[in-house]
């Protein structure tokens, strides 16, 4: 294997499956008009994973495909059945271990897959550090916890702790997967009003409530890997803005104020953030955690128009989906999962393929 094969049947393929993903789950959403965010984040995770079955198909199968065709355009199914088969015996493996190219590559990639795993593991030590700041308790802060208890039993979970941060840190985020810990910063806290700290803290227990974090993971993860993969930074992108307007359709639900109030008092919340940051240019923003309560350079109008539509524009009746249609969703996203497109086109000694 040289570069020009990995390119050709490893980089090429991932980038092209996420392309074709990433554009057939935009048009599924477009003509369905699907408003359940659950849902949409499940076909926005096509894009990171079909890459990996591609790619886990026979290495031969570019050659294969082209000297069977002199042109093609149509569907195949994905069979990564034939991945275990490379494992069978080094003989038949398409790796030449004993070509220095292969060599080359195979360290690179090893060591690409080392430092992602080093900044996973230092993620992790990061938060699992930052959770155990300054745990307070319900004597501690009873105001705080009045309003937690009130709305954990509003929606249905247990009871999250508290931790005030006093590190650089300003945007209110949620850590953990089983026990969950709201962090949040005194700084900010001490800017809220009643209402507004409503409104922060039910949508962090809506991200525990939905699972966000451990979805949040596993995107990055998925991320990660296909680092040099325009696509699946897109895809990723859009799972975050999905989680955030989920937890605001939460918030709508439960709250007893008009909507007009709350899509206020969230454009207020994120103005006091905004503001709070760039009084305070050396604050940190959160990397994975589900939030998108944090402070940038400049707020995001296009983020925030849509966050404040979703608020508005709220109806549970409408958002909730129906159990034939919720089935017709799973199976439409097993079959974009597995379908893939091919193209085809072979001339003399020259040859364009894209599956």
């Amino acid at each position: 294997m040289n570069l020009f094969d990995l390119l050709i049947n490893y980089i090429l393929v991932i980038i092209y499956n996420s392309f074709i993903g990433l554009t057939l789950v935009l048009l599924v959403l477009y003509f369905f008009k699907l408003k359940e965010s659950n849902i949409r984040i499940l076909l926005l995770f096509i894009p990171l994973i079909k890459p990996f079955l591609a790619i886990s198909e026979s290495f031969y199968l570019n050659k294969e495909l082209i000297n069977k065709n002199t042109g093609v355009f149509g569907l195949r199914f994905l069979m990564p059945n034939t991945f275990l088969n490379r494992f069978d015996s080094l003989e038949r493996s398409p790796i030449d271990y004993s070509n220095l190219n292969t060599i080359v590559i195979l360290t690179i990639i090893i060591c690409i897959v080392i430092v992602l795993m080093i900044r996973w593991f230092c993620l992790y030590i990061f938060y699992k550090k930052l959770s155990y700041d300054d745990i307070v308790t319900e004597k501690e802060v009873p105001n705080l916890y009045i309003i937690l208890n009130k709305l954990s039993i509003a929606i249905k979970i247990k009871n999250p702790l508290i931790c005030l941060t006093h590190k650089k840190i300003l945007s209110p985020f949620v850590i953990g997967i089983r026990n969950h810990i709201i962090v949040l910063s005194p700084a900010l806290l001490d800017r809220l009003n009643k209402y507004e700290t409503e409104i922060l803290l039910l949508h962090e227990l809506a991200h525990i409530k939905r699972r966000d974090n451990l979805i949040g993971w596993f995107a990055l993860i998925l991320k990660d890997l296909l680092f040099f993969n325009p696509f699946s930074y897109i895809a990723y992108y859009l799972i975050k803005i999905e989680q955030e307007k989920g937890s605001d359709s939460t918030v709508s639900n439960l709250l007893e104020y008009e909507k007009s109030d709350i899509a206020v008092n969230t454009i207020n919340l994120i103005i006091k953030i905004n503001n709070i940051g760039m009084a305070n240019k050396t604050m940190l923003k959160p990397l994975i955690t589900s939030s998108l309560f944090t402070p940038f350079k400049r707020i995001n109008f296009k983020i925030l128009k849509i966050r404040i539509k979703s608020i508005i524009c709220f109806d549970k009746k409408n958002i909730a989906m129906v159990l034939p249609m919720r089935i017709l969703m799973f199976f439409l996203f097993f079959i974009l999962l597995c379908v893939q497109i091919i193209f085809i086109i072979k001339t003399n000694n020259a040859f364009i393929l894209l599956r």
